[in-house]
């Protein structure tokens, strides 16, 4: 699938609480306050909604970054 990268963008700023200045297509958990463990499930699921995909227990603890997940939503999804 082909991600629709203001989808996952706007996706993304919501569900950390971003300001539009703090996104960047690199970041990685940890790389703002907002991203910690917590958020980071709730932005799985987010995801989760916005593509109609699920991720596994493995994928939850490996993809920890925008690319990481960006690439495989085009791979899965």
């Amino acid at each position: 699938m082909t991600v629709d990268e203001s989808r996952f963008r706007e996706c993304i700023i919501r569900s950390l609480r971003l300001r539009s200045g703090e996104y960047r297509p690199d970041l990685r958990i940890g790389d703002v306050e907002q991203w910690d463990s917590v958020a980071h499930l709730d932005v799985l699921s987010d995801l989760e909604k916005e593509f109609g995909v699920r991720f596994g227990l493995d994928d939850m603890a490996t993809l920890t970054s925008l690319p990481e997940l960006r690439n495989w939503l085009e791979r899965t999804g």
